[in-house]
């Protein structure tokens, strides 16, 4: 998804030079008037989307994270108190809690719209770079790079079984606690 994204910024703000071009070549003093606004709340907005859901899957990430331990507690504990029914509820109840901590994301709207957010800036900057003579290739590439990565790594917190950002060293406790049970 993180190298689509990347793609398609790197297209829409080829799009956008070409449209910015043909907008200089109708009305060359008025190319560009009032358009800083408007970038600037877009780009804004991208910001505060990509600081909100980073903010949000890094919160969650560590969630889920810490119910592991604390499930592998519940667990261990119920393990030396079998016969005392609580402690059994308990290790229940934890479980269930993680499950359910490991099934709760942003609504899938929220991903599109930060993905279509980037392509829009995309294209708003390509538009504002069209002035130049010459493509501004590493400004296309960096910034599409950034926003897709950014984006990857929001994604890879959100899902952390799937990708590069893994709660494995977590679930080693389980591991561990299932092999001292044998």
């Amino acid at each position: 998804m993180a190298a689509g994204l990347f793609l398609g910024m790197l297209a829409l703000h080829e799009i956008g030079r070409r449209l910015g071009l043909r907008r200089i070549e109708r009305d060359p003093e008025g190319a560009s008037a009032g358009a800083g606004v408007i970038d600037g709340a877009v780009f804004g907005l991208l910001g505060l989307l990509i600081a909100f859901t980073f903010s949000g899957a890094a919160a969650r990430f560590d969630t889920r994270r810490d119910l592991v331990v604390e499930e592998a507690n519940a667990i261990g504990t119920a393990w030396l108190r079998l016969d005392l029914l609580p402690a059994l509820n308990e290790m229940i109840d934890i479980t269930t809690t993680r499950t359910m901590a490991a099934r709760m994301h942003p609504p899938n709207v929220i991903f599109a719209l930060l993905i279509g957010l980037g392509l829009v800036c995309a294209l708003f900057a390509g538009i504002a770079v069209a002035g130049g003579k010459q493509r501004p290739w590493v400004h296309a590439v960096g910034f599409s790079a950034v926003i897709a990565i950014t984006v990857y790594v929001i994604l890879d917190l959100e899902y952390p079984r799937l990708g590069l950002i893994r709660v494995d060293a977590a679930d080693q406790v389980l591991l561990e606690l299932r092999e001292s049970m044998q």
